[in-house]
C-alpha cells in the first residue's frame, strides 16, 4: 500500500510537469432510475481531475450549448464521433464520454476519453461500485483509472518487480524482467503527448553491475514506431543520466539491449523523465 501511494504521487508530479490540456466533460448516459446521479456525476469528475492533474476542464454550461445547436442534448448518448465534434468546437485537446448503469444489485461506470488529436478513443475504464461505495468515491476510482500514466514492461519476474516499482521513488523497490532476460523494455504512456529532453535511472544495488543495463536506448513512439531520443553503448554505471534534443510524444521508454553483469535479468529501481 505505500508503494503504491509513492507511485501514486510521482505518477501526479509527472502529469503535471507540462502544458495544460484542456477537458469537454460529456453528460453522463444513466439508466432511467439512476437519472437523478447524472447531472452530479460531470461536476465530481471535473472535482476530481482538477485534484489529480494540471487539467482545464471547461463549463458545463457551455457544452449544453453546443449540445442544443448540435441537436444533441436529447440523445443521452454521445458517438465517438459526436465527442469530437463537440471538442473541436469547444477548443478541447480531450472529451470523457461515459455511463452509469444499474447492473443487479450493483452499479457500474464506465468512462473513455476522445482525442482531438486522432478522433479516436485514446483510453477507457470500466468499474463496479464495491459494497457500501458511494458515488463520489466510484467516480474517484475511475478517473484514477482513467488519467494516471501506464506503466508495462517486456516482463517481470513476479508482481513484487512490476514496471509499476520504477516509478516509486523508492530504491528499495525495483522492475526485474523474467529471469534470464538480459533484454528488455520499460514503458510509461501518459494520456497526453508530454515533452522531455533528459532521462535517467537507477539500478537497484549492486557489486558487479548484475542486471544493470549496459547498452541501452531512451525512445518515443511516434508516427507508428519507436524513435531513439538518445543511445547509450557501454554504460558502466548503476545511476546513469542523459540530455537529449526535446522530443514530444504520449509514450515513452527504456529499450535495454543488454547488461552489465548477465548473472541477472534486466533491472531499474528508478526510471526518470525530465
Amino acid at each position: 500500500m505505500i508503494a503504491g501511494s509513492r507511485v501514486l504521487i510521482l505518477l501526479l508530479l509527472t502529469i503535471r510537469m507540462n502544458a495544460t490540456p484542456t477537458l469537454a466533460i460529456m453528460p453522463i448516459k444513466c439508466d432511467a432510475n439512476l437519472g437523478a446521479y447524472c447531472s452530479m456525476i460531470p461536476e465530481i469528475m471535473s472535482d476530481k481531475l482538477l485534484r489529480l492533474g494540471n487539467y482545464r476542464i471547461l463549463d458545463q454550461t457551455n457544452i449544453n450549448e453546443i449540445l442544443k445547436r448540435m441537436a444533441l442534448e436529447q440523445s443521452g448518448f454521445y458517438s465517438e464521433s459526436d465527442a469530437a465534434k463537440v471538442g473541436k468546437l469547444l477548443n478541447a485537446d480531450m472529451v470523457i464520454v461515459g455511463s452509469y448503469a444499474q447492473v443487479g444489485e450493483e452499479r457500474v461506470i464506465s468512462a473513455k476519453i476522445v482525442s482531438m488529436e486522432t478522433g479516436l478513443v485514446s483510453k477507457s475504464a470500466v468499474l463496479t461500485s464495491t459494497k457500501g461505495e458511494d458515488l463520489e468515491t466510484l467516480v474517484e476510482r475511475l478517473m484514477k483509472k482513467l488519467i494516471l500514466p501506464t506503466c508495462t514492461a517486456s516482463s517481470s519476474i513476479g508482481p513484487d518487480f512490476a514496471a509499476e516499482f520504477a516509478f516509486d521513488e523508492n530504491n528499495a523497490t525495483f522492475w526485474q524482467a523474467a529471469a534470464g532476460n538480459t533484454q528488455g523494455w520499460l514503458e510509461i504512456k501518459f494520456l497526453d503527448s508530454k515533452t522531455f529532453s533528459h532521462a535517467s535511472f537507477t539500478s537497484p544495488a549492486t557489486d558487479m553491475g548484475s542486471g544493470v543495463p549496459k547498452n541501452f536506448s531512451i525512445q518515443y513512439w511516434s508516427d507508428g514506431k519507436w524513435i531513439d531520443a538518445v543511445k547509450e553503448l557501454g554504460n558502466m554505471r548503476i545511476s546513469w543520466r542523459g540530455d537529449f534534443s526535446a522530443c514530444t510524444s504520449s509514450r515513452w521508454r527504456i529499450y535495454v539491449e543488454s547488461v552489465i553483469d548477465p548473472s541477472r535479468s534486466v533491472s531499474i529501481a528508478e526510471f526518470k523523465l525530465e
